[in-house]
């Protein structure tokens, strides 16, 4: 933990063995955030933090901080998401994180976990998907426009990144990569590329075993022969 060397300024200094990287005031709190890490980072990776109360200018345990601190989960509805917010607390580092999840149907759909203090306000889990979702919707609609300019080549390179990077999105959310696939994503592919399912072994070239192939190919092709004659 920090130490307050001046309570009227609230002048600090590191922690033996450790330096200062971050000293700032929490957006939603007020407190004053001091970050250390230890100078060996090669043993010891962790962030420190150290919270100060502003009003009474004293440094806050790390056992006290739920005096001035609500740790309660957050549950939140829109139209039909249901969002929960969990702050968490290391009680050795005093480091805090958010984990905010999305549901829908009871299913959860994404997963995002970021810093618990922060300098300026942020997004909600809710805002801050729903304006990666916005993101997405417009990088379709140009990529669509200029799909049709590109070559061969580079029409199988722009499926193979773009299967790849939803993949690991997914992963990163600790979710099942291979469940963007579905018939809905299917139909609208195949109204963009009518030979996508031709082009797949090329795609599948292009991505080079960082996926399991097979069962990407069989998802597709369980998902075309159920919709082909709908299109």
């Amino acid at each position: 933990m920090a130490i307050l060397i001046n309570s009227e300024n609230l002048d600090i200094i590191p922690d033996d063995g450790r330096r200062i990287i971050e000293n700032y005031i929490d957006f939603n709190t007020s407190l004053k955030i001091v970050e250390e890490i230890s100078l060996d980072t090669k043993n010891d990776s962790k962030i420190y933090v150290t919270t100060i109360d502003t009003v009474n200018n004293k440094i806050i345990q790390i056992s006290e901080r739920s005096n001035y601190i609500d740790y309660g989960q957050k549950i939140e509805y829109h139209d039909c998401f249901k969002t929960i917010e969990q702050r968490d607390l290391n009680e050795e580092s005093g480091y805090e994180s958010i984990t905010g999840e999305i549901f829908k149907d009871d299913k959860l759909i994404f997963s995002s976990t970021r810093d618990g203090f922060f300098k300026e306000k942020i997004l909600t889990i809710y805002e801050f998907y729903t304006n990666l979702k916005n993101e997405e919707k417009r990088e379709i609609e140009k990529s669509s426009k200029e799909y049709n300019l590109l070559s061969k080549e580079e029409q199988v390179k722009y499926w193979a990144g773009g299967l790849f990077r939803s993949m690991r999105m997914q992963e990163e959310s600790r979710q099942n990569p291979y469940a963007i696939y579905s018939e809905n994503w299917l139909k609208e592919t195949l109204k963009l590329e009518p030979n996508f399912i031709e082009m797949l072994p090329e795609i599948y070239n292009v991505w080079g075993g960082m996926f399991d192939v097979n069962k990407v190919d069989n998802i597709i092709q369980r998902l075309f022969k159920n919709i082909k004659n709908t299109i």
